[in-house]
């Protein structure tokens, strides 16, 4: 039952909503008819709604002439008169004809007396049930739709705070990890520094020892050349020693 309820009050809305929905567009209609035969006694144009002349018209007797408009009666009861709402009160069973007997000189005659079917409507009590049930099952609707609300709200403040929580982190670990190459940052500054200290020690060192090796070679390469500037004396020295030696040697033959 509360299903065929809920069916038959939404075909009764969407009838209520197509009757307003005629009535604002009726409205409307009536409201511009109504600018476009008020324009033309203001001296206005009823396309630009400027003053005249203007690009439409230059005179007010050129412009067509607006039909009289009547005004239609826009109230809600007049568009929502025709739409009846007693196919969802529940039906009434139908009266019956009353029978009832008479007993006369000793035979029972029965009668009955037709009873006319009218329209009646619900007692107070049952419609005042069958309000109470639709509210009821209205406020229960609503309920739930807000109970659903808050769901999804907690649902969007958990996913909210977890985002929260996995941005703390990946943060966290953002600057764990800059520490960590800030460090070893540090560290390849230090080793290169060391590195360069060293290579300038040892450039340092070989270039003492390639000093050291010249000047070593230059001494050796003078000592060698006075060994043979030594030697080359001592030749001539030698050989002229010789000579004289030999001269003695053929003078004293002679002699």
């Amino acid at each position: 039952m509360e299903e065929e309820l809920e069916r038959t009050l939404g075909e009764k809305g969407r009838e209520l909503q197509a009757a307003l929905e005629e009535l604002r567009v009726k409205e409307f209609s009536y409201k511009v008819n109504e600018l476009k035969s008020t324009l033309p006694l203001l001296g206005r144009c009823v396309i630009c709604t400027l003053r005249l002349p203007c690009k439409h018209y230059s005179d007010a007797s050129e412009m067509p002439s607006v039909s009289p408009i009547s005004k239609d009666n826009f109230s809600v009861q007049a568009y929502t008169k025709n739409l009846d709402a007693s196919d969802i009160m529940p039906k009434l069973p139908k009266a019956e004809p009353k029978e009832f007997s008479i007993r006369f000189r000793g035979r029972d005659n029965k009668y009955s007396i037709p009873i006319q079917e009218r329209a009646v409507s619900l007692p107070n009590a049952q419609k005042l049930k069958l309000i109470e049930k639709i509210e009821t099952y209205r406020e229960e609707k609503i309920r739930k739709e807000i109970e659903k609300i808050q769901e999804m709200k907690e649902a969007e403040k958990r996913q909210k705070r977890e985002m929260q929580t996995l941005e703390a982190l990946r943060l966290k670990h953002v600057k764990k990890q800059k520490e960590k190459l800030d460090k070893y940052k540090e560290e390849i500054k230090a080793r290169n520094e060391q590195l360069k200290n060293y290579f300038d020690e040892e450039e340092k060192k070989k270039r003492k020892d390639e000093e050291k090796r010249r000047k070593y070679i230059e001494i050796k390469k003078k000592e060698l050349e006075e060994y043979y500037e030594k030697k080359k004396m001592m030749e001539s020295i030698s050989k002229q020693k010789v000579f004289d030696l030999e001269k003695e040697i053929v003078s004293s033959i002679r002699g």
